[in-house]
């Protein structure tokens, strides 16, 4: 379900549909190890984006776990050092700029979280059930300010967010940067 580049190059990439392991490679391609999985220390359920945390010397490998509703922040070898679970709504994906952290929530919302795991912001929030976590809600009842399945998220350069959703007609939300 993702793959993240660390800055020494190495890969690593999530099977958040399988067995939610995650998988190390070397820069070159050559496996080094898988860590994760649904048992504990990790307990995943849908490990479904990882991206390397820039905000943290070193950086973290921070795992969406949707379903457990929590990001799983953790070392390039797998030991966890942080799990953040401030009231998320089925996170799917992540986004960094400078010192927040973006998080795309299937169940309809975007979240803004500070480096200590804080929610300081929500963006498109949508309280309709019948509306998010849903690959059906038809273009007629879009609207500019909510959002439905949030699946992908980016900062562009200035700090703008851009928002795809998982639905059956394909959607880009854009949320301007006001601070």
């Amino acid at each position: 379900t993702s793959i993240a580049i660390s800055t020494d190059d190495h890969i690593y990439v999530v099977d958040g549909y399988g067995a939610d392991y995650i998988h190390h490679f070397d820069a070159n391609g050559n496996y080094i190890k898988s860590f994760g999985g649904k048992k504990a220390p990790y307990n995943f359920k849908t490990c479904h984006k990882i991206i390397f945390d820039t905000r943290y010397t070193p950086e973290r490998l921070t795992c969406a776990d949707r379903e457990n509703h929590r990001l799983v922040q953790m070392d390039y070898d797998g030991k966890i050092l942080a799990i953040q679970k401030p009231e998320l709504r089925r996170p799917s994906s992540l986004a960094i700029f400078r010192e927040h952290i973006a998080i795309a929530e299937l169940a309809g919302r975007v979240a803004i979280l500070d480096k200590a795991g804080k929610l300081v912001a929500t963006l498109g929030a949508n309280d309709n059930p019948k509306q998010y976590s849903t690959p059906k809600v038809p273009p007629k009842d879009w609207r500019a300010d909510l959002v439905t399945s949030p699946h992908g998220i980016t900062y562009d350069a200035k700090g703008n967010i851009l928002v795809t959703e998982w639905n059956k007609w394909g959607r880009v939300l854009f949320f301007k940067k006001t601070k």
